[in-house]
C-alpha cells in the first residue's frame, strides 16, 4: 500500500488543470479589458485635445487679425501724417523726439508687435519707439526691404 495513496482524491488533477486554465483565462481577459480601457481612454483624451487645441487657434487667428487691423490702421494714419520733410536722414533730429515718443505711446497698445520703425529709400533707420535700445543698423541690402521698397504700394510714400 502507498503511504498517501488513500488521501487521493479521484480526478482531483483534472480539476487542477481545470481551475488552473480556467484562472489564466480570466487572468488573461482581464488585460485585455484593462488595455481596451487605457485605449479607449487616450483616444477619447487626444480627441478632447484635437477641440481644445483648434478652438485656441481660432481664438488666438481672430485675436491677432483684430490687433494687426488695428496695428494696419494705425500704420496707415501714420503714413497720412509723417510729413514727406521728415522722411530724410537730415531732418530726423527735427522730428525724432515727437514720432519717436508717438511710436512708444502707440506701441503700448500692442504687445504682439515687437517694434514700430521707419525706414527711408537707401535702408537707414529714421524713427522708432524705444530708441535708446534700438540700434542704428541700415537694412538695405536686406531682399524683404528691397521687396518691399521695390513693390507698388511703396510708392505712396513718396
Amino acid at each position: 500500500m502507498m503511504p498517501n495513496a488513500d488521501l487521493a482524491v479521484p480526478g482531483s488533477n483534472q480539476r487542477r488543470i481545470g481551475l488552473i486554465v480556467t484562472m489564466t483565462i480570466c487572468v488573461i481577459g482581464a488585460i485585455i479589458l484593462f488595455g481596451f480601457v487605457l485605449w479607449s481612454r487616450r483616444a477619447d483624451n487626444l480627441r478632447v485635445t484635437e477641440v481644445e487645441v483648434q478652438n485656441y487657434a481660432e481664438l488666438l487667428a481672430k485675436r491677432l487679425e483684430a490687433a494687426l487691423r488695428a496695428a494696419d490702421a494705425d500704420l496707415l494714419m501714420i503714413q497720412k501724417t509723417l510729413p514727406a520733410a521728415a522722411l530724410s536722414v537730415n531732418a530726423v533730429p527735427n522730428y525724432a523726439g515727437e514720432w519717436d515718443s508717438r511710436f512708444d505711446l502707440w506701441l503700448l497698445d500692442y504687445p504682439e508687435l515687437g517694434g514700430l520703425r521707419v525706414f527711408d529709400a537707401n535702408g537707414e533707420l529714421l524713427y522708432t519707439n524705444d530708441r535708446g535700445s534700438v540700434s542704428n543698423a541700415n537694412i538695405g541690402d536686406r531682399a524683404h526691404f528691397n521687396a518691399t521698397r521695390d513693390s507698388e504700394g511703396y510708392r505712396d510714400w513718396e
